[in-house]
């Protein structure tokens, strides 16, 4: 009687100190994950501050204006000094994450530089930093697309600029039978630029992450198998069927990304 009561109590004491072992391991993962999380933060905001420093370094508007930016400023700029300050923002404006706040002080310095390039007639250099912006803009894109409003801003642009580079009728697309080549006009290649800008300046289909979100669930599957699906001598323990349709389940999920 008393060596079954023992064994109950040393039973449900080492049940409770149990869970507080597997709760410890789940806390430790959910911290090292924050730690990682803030660690990528802190580093983009800080490569982001350090690229944004040279590139205002070098900004012309800010070195004539003794400092500050000055977008109507008549003052000529030094050769080669407007791209490479455009270069150091559309970098610094790369290290995008949530809450960065020097990627938008340098998305709006390339917007100016922009602007005394349209307002100096230097097409050329405009082209080049409105199209800094996009691509800025476009490479931190996921399921959806930080700044949306000055990517808009900046297709508009883009597409008047290309638009008067090409005089009338120079700019030609396949139509149809009916009027194959047909020149187009300023205002036909507006609309055609904007179109092809705005089709190229989509968020990343949610379908994209379907081969990543496959090949975690095989590979969860056989580490689950490989460690707790067999004992000492490589013969199967229980059955494993949760893990055969998690497994069955990743290569349905790949099979239908390589399908869609």
């Amino acid at each position: 009687m008393g060596s079954s009561l023992g064994s109950s109590r040393s039973l449900a004491a080492g049940s409770r100190l149990g869970r507080p072992k597997g709760e410890h391991r789940v806390a430790l993962v959910a911290a090292l994950v924050v730690l990682s999380l803030a660690f990528l933060w802190t580093r983009a905001v800080l490569e982001s501050r350090r690229e944004l420093h040279r590139a205002q370094q070098l900004d012309p508007l800010r070195s004539s204006s003794g400092g500050a930016p000055n977008p109507s400023s008549s003052a000529p700029m030094s050769e080669g000094s407007p791209n490479d300050s455009a270069f150091g923002y559309k970098r610094a404006a790369s290290w995008y994450v949530p809450f960065n706040p020097y990627v938008p002080i340098a998305l709006e310095s390339l917007r100016r530089l922009a602007m005394v390039a349209e307002h100096r007639a230097e097409r050329a250099l405009a082209l080049e930093h409105w199209r800094a912006i996009r691509a800025a803009i476009l490479s931190t894109r996921s399921v959806w697309i930080p700044h949306r409003d000055r990517l808009s801003q900046a297709n508009e642009h883009i597409a008047s600029l290309l638009a008067e580079a090409y005089p009338p009728g120079t700019v030609s697309l396949h139509r149809g039978p009916e009027n194959s080549n047909r020149p187009l006009t300023r205002s036909e290649a507006l609309v055609h630029y904007q179109a092809q800008l705005d089709q190229h300046s989509q968020p990343i289909h949610p379908a994209s992450f379907l081969p990543w979100i496959g090949f975690s669930l095989i590979l969860g599957s056989a580490l689950h198998l490989r460690r707790r699906g067999y004992d000492e001598e490589n013969r199967p323990l229980g059955k494993r069927r949760g893990t055969w349709a998690t497994m069955a389940l990743g290569m349905c999920v790949a099979l239908a990304a390589y399908l869609i």
